[in-house]
């Protein structure tokens, strides 16, 4: 049975894990009110906790997805269709349980992403909904590698510190594999866990192991009750890294949490 456990808490927001299939995962963290986390947020709670918390030393899927279709590029989305489409979701599923991904029948998917990137590419990157993968192979992120993709991503130097790397790896799936399907691909985006000071992130896992999946929620803070939702409201609202940030400037508290991370990372450094 899925059980949805919360592991951090600060004073705006909790987060927590799911150990199930990810179907499964994603119903019951819906059903407490959380949607899955976006990984430059999961990044900064991760610096906030500390690298032996368990936040940090698990790995765990993220709101972002990836988009797939051979000899194409592939492309990184900010909402990953498979957590809108729980038909699409079930598919992918079985597919994974017969040891395959799941492919649309068409381009048609490829394409409506490919829009979003073209659509979106004057934006800054961290307003973006979606953007090109850089390379078909394993790629390196960071402030000098990739950098739109590490600001899509909302990642930024300060984890870099936290895990003493020059700069983060992200996995697609090989041309060699999407040889093999017709369609488009879509699959779910791995933050992996802190592993001999690495972490990275992973775009070509199936859905089907009872691996992890963190949600996160906005919830009363006695330090800014004006931005918080309450707990006992049977909705909660899904926010961004950015609106986070910005709502929490706005309440006076964001030096707070600068100071935070700027302790952890000094400790990370002792």
């Amino acid at each position: 049975m899925a059980e949805y456990k919360v592991d951090v808490r600060t004073n705006s927001l909790e987060s927590g894990l799911v150990y199930a299939p990810f179907d499964k995962a994603i119903t019951e963290l819906r059903s407490q009110g959380h949607e899955p986390i976006e990984a430059g947020l999961n990044a900064v709670l991760r610096i906030l906790e500390g690298p032996q918390s368990s936040i940090s030393q698990n790995g765990n899927y993220v709101k972002e997805g990836n988009i797939y279709l051979k000899e194409e590029q592939g492309i990184i989305v900010r909402g990953s269709p498979l957590l809108s489409d729980s038909q699409m979701l079930n598919q992918a599923i079985e597919a994974n349980r017969q040891g395959r991904y799941f492919s649309t029948p068409n381009r048609e998917l490829y394409e409506k992403f490919l829009k979003q990137v073209r659509e979106d590419a004057s934006k800054a990157p961290r307003e973006r909904r979606a953007i090109l993968m850089p390379s078909y192979k394993p790629f390196k992120i960071s402030q000098k590698d990739n950098r739109e993709v590490f600001d899509f991503l909302q990642l930024s130097q300060a984890y870099l510190d936290f895990v003493n790397q020059d700069s983060l790896t992200f996995y697609p799936i090989s041309q060699d594999t999407l040889k093999g399907y017709s369609g488009t691909v879509p699959t779910q985006l791995w933050f992996d866990r802190l592993d001999d000071g690495r972490s990275d992130l992973v775009g070509n896992l199936d859905l089907v192991d009872d691996d992890r999946v963190r949600g996160v929620r906005q919830v009363v803070s006695t330090a800014g009750a004006n931005v918080a939702q309450k707990i006992s409201q049977p909705e909660s609202e899904l926010y961004t890294t950015q609106q986070i940030s910005e709502v929490l400037n706005k309440s006076g508290i964001t030096g707070d949490l600068e100071a935070r991370i700027q302790e952890a990372l000094r400790q990370r450094k002792q």
